[in-house]
């Protein structure tokens, strides 16, 4: 679906219909397949309640570098988690950046792709 102006017009849309704390990707659910759409924080919520698991099976300095990626997202929109400066981000630096990553077993964009998914997901 194209909306006139691009992302502009997308961003316009979303705050007209006050889902201002929501990222894009909920905007297009609701109005393009009625979804209920999700703020970015209940979207981070979720995220840590669904692979707390996950999270408590890795090393202490990588939970903090994936949930500081997350708190990114609740900020600034799923747009931050794709751009490569992510990491250059203060508050990720601050929780171990990519060296943290580097002690599990996944690549940094694999772990930025598994936070995404994670968020995204239902």
């Amino acid at each position: 679906m194209a909306l006139p102006g691009g992302e502009k017009g997308a961003l316009l849309l979303r705050d007209l219909l006050k889902l201002k704390d929501c990222d894009l990707f909920d905007l297009f659910a609701e109005i393009g397949f009625g979804m209920t759409a999700k703020t970015r924080g209940e979207r981070v919520l979720a995220f840590d309640y669904k692979n707390k698991d996950w999270l408590l099976s890795l090393p202490g300095d990588s939970v903090n570098v994936i949930k500081a990626l997350a708190r990114q997202f609740e900020e600034n929109g799923i747009e931050e988690l794709e751009s490569p400066e992510v990491f250059d981000v203060a508050e990720i630096k601050r929780a171990g950046g990519i060296k943290a990553l580097a002690k599990i077993s996944l690549m940094s964009g694999d772990v930025v792709s598994k936070v995404k998914m994670g968020l995204l997901a239902g």
